[in-house]
């Protein structure tokens, strides 16, 4: 089916959606706190859900046949738990006020992530300094030292087509530059409607397979600052994903328990964590079926963004 005539056909049909996650989904939720097996249920954000309208309705409550890569295979629907998850979320996501920014600002992005050492993986934290529109360096602080014992990185921002390239010791050369083009921090040009987000991802992954789509969706989340109203397209776009479905009772690097949205290729499974009761989107994760550790793929735990004048320089 195509996409665009199935998104039109259903926006005309269905209406908008009705608050409260599936029951099947809530009354899977196990507590791990303590020995009563307290079931986690998941609260609906009020009023709030209402406000979804139209083709947003329509495209997470519907699923769309994706093709695959793989010739005369086609993946199994979204799950009915997944896209009602993900309904809530493009819902509060929507709603969440927008951070604004001079382009000589920075997007302060803090996160929580396990890295792998020669000792085993160890948890920090991860402070990023992202130039917003993308013509001043970038500055990397993490928790853990880098194997050369350094804890800051910087990378060079694009400036009239041309960026420093690195010299000895890991510090930039203004006078050996390289071709470029700027990276923004703040994606402020990226859709926010759920069709063009569709076809915004479709471009990145190069084809419309389902596994490289989900793909695109976690990498967009993971860099930078994106406003609210393409965060509210990008989980509806999630939402229409052949294959996507719903894990409970996960737990993120920062140690928070949450639900998460799945999905599954070639042994490995990429997740996006919610909180189960403000659906705020809370990091993503990488799973093996092959027994690899899910610490040594590096779980990413999201913990604040905000905007600030100066790389290096902390919110206040």
């Amino acid at each position: 089916m195509d996409l665009q005539q199935a998104l039109d056909d259903l926006g005309a049909r269905l209406g908008p959606p009705q608050p409260g996650l599936p029951a099947s989904l809530r009354d899977r939720m196990p507590d791990r706190a303590g020995p009563s097996r307290r079931r986690l249920r998941l609260r609906s954000p009020g009023g709030r859900i209402a406000l979804v309208t139209g083709i947003a309705a329509a495209m997470v409550t519907a699923t769309f046949v994706l093709q695959t890569a793989r010739i005369g295979e086609r993946p199994p629907a979204a799950s009915a738990e997944a896209t009602e998850l993900l309904r809530h979320a493009a819902a509060v996501a929507g709603q969440e006020p927008e951070l604004a920014a001079r382009p000589d600002q920075f997007v302060f992005v803090e996160t929580k992530s396990w890295s792998p050492t020669t000792s085993g993986p160890v948890a920090g934290l991860v402070r990023s300094w992202l130039s917003v529109d993308g013509t001043r360096d970038n500055l990397i602080w993490t928790e853990q030292a880098n194997p050369d014992g350094r804890h800051e990185m910087t990378n060079p921002g694009c400036r009239n087509g041309r960026a420093a390239q690195w010299g000895a010791g890991g510090t930039l050369d203004p006078t050996r530059t390289r071709p470029c083009t700027p990276d923004p921090g703040y994606r402020n040009q990226l859709p926010t409607s759920p069709k063009a987000m569709v076809a915004h991802l479709h471009r990145m992954a190069g084809s419309d397979d389902p596994g490289q789509v989900f793909s695109q969706i976690i990498a967009l989340l993971s860099s930078g600052y994106m406003p609210p109203k393409s965060r509210a397209a990008l989980f509806t776009a999630a939402s229409a994903l052949p294959g996507v479905t719903v894990a409970q009772d996960s737990v993120d690097a920062a140690g928070r328990r949450g639900v998460a949205v799945t999905r599954t290729q070639d042994g490995m499974r990429q997740e996006l964590l919610f909180d189960p009761g403000s659906y705020r989107f809370l990091g993503t994760q990488l799973n093996s079926e092959d027994g690899v550790s899910m610490l040594m793929l590096r779980p990413t735990a999201l913990l604040r963004t905000a905007i600030v004048d100066q790389a290096g320089q902390l919110p206040g």
